[in-house]
């Protein structure tokens, strides 16, 4: 005789629902636990993108600082400067005029940390920030910082023309001598002012207003750029609030 197989009881409609109750909290709890880990994720890189700007901004705050005080200085230097050669006694002055137009070929640009926002604007990092306080404000504090560059550009273009004009009356070998970081590492962008009153290559009323112009106009461009880095200062002090009320 041949063995039957056992015989098992059709199920239920309700042992049916119960097993597709049970199979649908299972997927139901996984996607849960799979959106919880993925939001987990998404807020601790944001954490981690705040700390880094804030350590960027820390950084710019620093930077801004001692630009605006370097450019302050230039910008009374520029004046004293202007008077200078608008007066009757170039020959008397002609140490200090070398050296204040020496001083003034010397840059002072602010250069941020943009690092962290590198990342967020080509990496995606900008849709993990939830607070649209924190991305307005990082916006604004791009949109500033562009306009400093942008007066660095200008004075690039300032001081090119500044050096062409101050070629046309000082002599070139005198002026060169006055910076040498080696020997002059006590003296602020390494320029050493003459010890006597230099010969000028020339003093042609025309060299000397072209000359004139151009630290006028760099003066100008100083000042412009001092208000601006100001400006940073302030939205980069109310952005680092706001990021680390987020924190």
């Amino acid at each position: 005789m041949h063995p039957h197989p056992p015989h098992y009881k059709a199920s239920s409609l309700k042992e049916h629902i119960l097993h597709f109750f049970m199979l649908f909290l299972a997927i139901l709890g996984g996607a849960f636990a799979e959106n919880y880990r993925e939001h987990h994720l998404e807020r601790t890189k944001e954490k981690d993108y705040f700390k880094s700007l804030i350590l960027d901004l820390n950084e710019d705050i620093e930077n801004i600082d001692n630009t605006i005080k370097l450019k302050n200085i230039k910008v009374s230097q520029s004046e004293q400067l202007i008077d200078l050669l608008s007066g009757p006694m170039l020959d008397s002055n002609s140490k200090d005029i070398y050296y204040f137009s020496r001083l003034l070929t010397q840059r002072d640009n602010f250069h941020g940390a943009e690092g962290t926002i590198d990342q967020l604007q080509y990496s995606g990092g900008f849709r993990l920030i939830e607070s649209d306080s924190v991305v307005n404000g990082i916006n604004k504090y791009i949109g500033i910082k562009s306009k400093v560059y942008k007066l660095i550009d200008s004075e690039n273009d300032i001081l090119m023309n500044f050096r062409i004009a101050a070629s046309k009356i000082f002599i070139a070998k005198t002026f060169s001598s006055m910076l040498n970081p080696k020997k002059n590492k006590n003296y602020i962008y390494f320029v050493k002012p003459p010890d006597t009153n230099p010969l000028f290559f020339s003093k042609s009323a025309e060299n000397i207003n072209s000359l004139v112009f151009w630290v006028s106009s760099e003066n100008g461009n100083l000042s412009v750029s001092i208000t601006q880095l100001e400006q940073l200062k302030v939205q980069a002090l109310e952005l680092k609030m706001l990021i680390e009320k987020e924190i």
